[in-house]
């Protein structure tokens, strides 16, 4: 029995071989799902699922708490959560979204020669504030 977060570090990566590596399985449908839960997993994530009855099925289908990718189309938090998702996870998206920010500013510097997308930020005490308890 794996009981301490310490404990599952030290197993998780005692299953790291050079020699095998470690496939970590996500869960496609409710059989899939099951599949993953019955081999030990804590949790299922199904990345991808956004129509709510198949959100339902797997949330009803499986014991364990069920993550989902948050991508647009998809239900929104509060909607997910009575579905039965217990975790949404946001993937590379939020990220992307700050490369897509600054991608057209700089296209808009480069095009017009105007500082104007320069003007719209949170300024820096703001941004600090975020992060109490650092320098």
């Amino acid at each position: 029995m794996v009981s301490t977060h310490t404990d599952k570090a030290r197993l998780f990566r005692s299953l790291h071989d050079a020699a095998r590596p470690l496939a970590l399985a996500n869960a496609w449908d409710v059989a899939s799902a099951r599949v993953i839960e019955a081999a030990g997993a804590d949790g299922i994530f199904v990345p991808g699922v956004t129509d709510p009855a198949t959100v339902t099925e797997l949330a009803t289908a499986i014991p364990v708490p069920l993550n989902i990718m948050a991508v647009p189309g998809a239900p929104d938090l509060a909607a997910l959560g009575r579905l039965g998702v217990a975790r949404v996870s946001v993937g590379a998206g939020l990220a992307q979204t700050a490369y897509t920010a600054t991608h057209r500013a700089a296209r808009a510097l480069y095009d017009t020669g105007d500082y104007h997308p320069l003007a719209d930020v949170i300024p820096f005490p703001e941004l600090d504030g975020m992060f109490p308890g650092t320098s």
